[in-house]
């Protein structure tokens, strides 16, 4: 039998895999603060105004997405969103409406948000 020295071997996964788990946790919180989330609502609001389309803002996969009815029925078309589900019930998970500019976050309720009025003028 012939045996193989494994201690000399590096493993950082054991070395530095609580600094890594670290990092991302960071991360994952970070993406999901409140800055990003009003940020994604500026992005919303202007997007609102430039396309005259209704934008809502959910979370998915620890990030915050804008998308719109055509957005969701082309993610359902690809199979990336439940087709079981119909649309409207997506409305339920929303975070952020334009139409309505109704803060829905559970987190971040009670939080103002400041942007400014995306307008678009005829000049």
């Amino acid at each position: 039998m012939i045996m193989e020295k494994t201690a000399n071997k590096f493993r950082p996964n054991k070395i530095f895999g609580g600094i890594f788990y670290a990092l991302k946790m960071y991360r994952q919180r970070k993406a999901l603060g409140f800055a990003a989330f009003s940020k994604k609502v500026q992005q919303a609001e202007k997007m609102a105004a430039e396309n005259n389309k209704r934008y809502r803002i959910y979370s998915f996969d620890g990030k915050y997405h804008i998308l719109s009815r055509d957005d969701i029925n082309f993610l359902r078309n690809r199979n990336l969103l439940s087709r079981k589900i119909e649309i409207g019930v997506y409305d339920r998970f929303c975070l952020y409406d334009t139409l309505t500019h109704a803060n829905l976050h559970p987190q971040f309720r009670e939080r103002e948000l400041h942007f400014n009025k995306f307008k678009i003028d005829g000049n």
